[in-house]
């Protein structure tokens, strides 16, 4: 998209923001700036990967709806029903709502199923093992997430408890998008999409073993 932009100069961007995050989230008394900071983060990882975009298609476009709606309104069944996730309910950390449900949520559906996709494509050829290993990182990286999201106000499970349900349906729902991603042909090319889940993967994994260490 603007490709003139270097990609050093926008790692170095990126690298920087995570580290100050990191170091946001482990001071307390940092803690509810950074919380509140949450929403910008994910605008901001968005705006990178349309950086990385050589062009913005119809395919693309078309793309991110499908997982934006799919991801917003599977939650919202998730949260009204309890039956596909389990029982939670989200809080403030997540910024502006519609029916209880943070909208930025369809846009982390998206960013998961892309960045996931695009990275395991690198590796991988075969269009079957791709759509069945994809939606693995995206458990991986939610197993990652969770206590850090219960801990910042992003979302809240019942009796604190993260059911064993909730990445089955994160399997399932990702499964679904990765299919239709990989077989409906829809084009999956971005210069920072692997990098950005990786850096992110690796934020979540520091904060993740901290806390491990802190119990």
């Amino acid at each position: 998209m603007i490709q003139s932009l270097s990609s050093n100069k926008v790692w170095f961007v990126v690298i920087v923001i995570y580290m100050v995050g990191l170091a946001g989230f482990m001071i307390p008394a940092l803690n509810d700036l950074f919380v509140w900071l949450i929403p910008i983060n994910i605008l901001f990882a968005f705006t990178v990967l349309l950086l990385g975009e050589e062009r913005i298609s119809i395919s693309k476009i078309i793309l991110f709806l499908i997982c934006f709606l799919f991801g917003f309104f599977y939650e919202l069944a998730g949260t009204k029903t309890g039956l596909i996730f389990g029982e939670y309910a989200y809080g403030a950390g997540l910024g502006l709502k519609l029916w209880d449900v943070p909208l930025l949520i369809g846009l982390n559906w998206f960013f998961m199923v892309y960045t996931s996709l695009i990275l395991v494509g690198k590796y991988i050829e075969n269009e079957a093992v791709k759509v069945v290993i994809a939606p693995a990182f995206m458990v991986a990286y939610d197993f990652l997430l969770e206590p850090f999201a219960m801990e910042n106000d992003m979302w809240n499970w019942a009796g604190g408890i993260i059911p064993f349900q909730n990445y089955v349906a994160w399997y399932a729902g990702g499964l679904f998008l990765c299919l239709l991603a990989v077989f409906g042909k829809f084009e999956l090319k971005n210069r920072f999409a692997a990098g950005l889940y990786v850096v992110q993967f690796v934020f979540f994994g520091i904060l993740f073993i901290r806390r491990l260490l802190l119990e």
